[in-house]
């Protein structure tokens, strides 16, 4: 008796071309489901690179508690503000 598999690959190649799209579509959902259980809210940051790093695009992951760069200062000037110098360099649309 051929084993449940056996039966489902030989199946699998009478389909036609839109089923076995579906069925490709099915297996990759269910691939989905195993790698990530819930699947009603996008991957976070820390899921997407464990997902990448499973399918070796990466090899470590970056430091995601790195602090963020300090925010500088504004600086004084004196004339009009350089939205409107990028307006006037633009020149007419």
């Amino acid at each position: 008796m051929p084993t449940l598999l056996t039966q489902v690959l030989e199946a699998a190649q009478t389909l036609s071309e839109g089923q076995l799209r579906e069925l490709l579509d099915f297996i990759e959902s269910i691939k989905n489901q195993t790698t990530r259980k819930d699947l009603s809210q996008p991957p976070s940051g820390k899921e997407l690179l464990e997902f990448l790093q499973q399918e070796g695009l990466i090899e470590e992951f970056p430091d995601l508690e790195a602090e963020e760069e300090p925010e500088l200062p504004p600086i004084s000037y004196t004339g009009k503000p350089f939205s409107e110098t990028i307006i006037e360099d633009r020149g007419p649309k």
